[in-house]
């Protein structure tokens, strides 16, 4: 099944696919999509882990496509940006693991960004998923900027043999509801906190339906785990696009100083009963 954002299609990477790329076969997998291929695609790691293991994996247990691999492609001009992974079914705690590789044109143009809430959003969809995670090597700032924005916390840093020191970053299941508003804070302010982030409701962005938020409940959680609940008292955003990044100042009510810190993530999610 494809999963569409307003800019991209990710599109399952199925055995014909994979068989072509694994092959070098380029204009094999660009027929099969309709679609132009980067010349620096597949990428040396894609071919050498990615492909191999999801091939195996697929003629193993094929029921799991799609908790495997998926191509990005723009639609219009159709073609291939990169790709996106997730690296099997649940684990037995209800965990994914996702990771993703944009090609040299399409970089820095939010597409990564992009995917990667919309991968989230369809894995929080299904049974008994309880959080996402992902790796990064700790000299990647820009990967690990992105999942802060996105949401995902920084936890422990793990010993990869191939890659070395990766930095492992989770982003739970939010509470029931549509998710509107995920942001990383830059700074704490007297009664609240200052954030970037990426919303997949731009409808908050820059307009009346902001001070909606006041009198309702966010959810805060700091680098480390801790989380709270806090009334909102008032909230200012500047415009932003689907994709882009935003800023915003949320004050709360009350906020414990260990989650109001830098690096701690606010979630706003739509109530399955709006009130007020």
């Amino acid at each position: 099944m494809n999963i569409e954002t307003p800019r991209l299609i990710l599109v399952p990477f199925d055995l014909p696919l994979l068989r072509a790329a694994q092959a070098g076969d380029r204009a094999g997998v660009g027929a099969m999509l309709d679609a132009v291929i980067p010349a620096d695609w597949p990428s040396e790691g894609v071919r050498e882990y990615q492909l191999p293991e999801q091939i195996a994996h697929l003629n193993r247990q094929p029921a799991d496509l799609s908790w495997l691999g998926r191509l990005i492609l723009l639609p219009q001009p159709r073609a291939l940006v990169g790709g996106i992974n997730l690296k099997g079914p649940p684990d037995a705690r209800g965990r994914v693991e996702t990771g993703y590789e944009i090609a040299g044109p399409f970089r820095r143009k939010g597409y990564a960004s992009e995917a990667v809430e919309a991968l989230c959003a369809w894995c929080f969809g299904q049974p008994g998923v309880t959080a996402v995670y992902a790796r990064t090597q700790t000299a990647n700032s820009i990967s690990q900027h992105m999942l802060q924005r996105l949401g995902f916390s920084r936890r422990e840093v793990e010993h990869h043999p191939r890659l070395g020191e990766m930095i492992v970053w989770v982003r739970p299941k939010p509470p029931g509801g549509e998710v509107l508003l995920i942001a990383s804070t830059v700074h704490r302010l007297a009664r609240g906190v200052a954030m970037t982030g990426s919303s997949p409701a731009c409808a908050l962005c820059g307009t009346a339906g902001a001070k909606a938020w006041i009198g309702r409940m966010a959810t805060l959680q700091s680098p480390t785990g801790e989380t709270a609940d806090a009334v909102i008292v008032d909230f200012n955003t500047l415009p932003a696009g689907m994709g882009e990044e935003f800023q915003v100042s949320i004050l709360f009510d009350d906020v414990p100083a260990e989650v109001a810190t830098e690096g701690a993530v606010v979630t706003l999610v739509r109530p399955s009963s709006p009130s007020g």
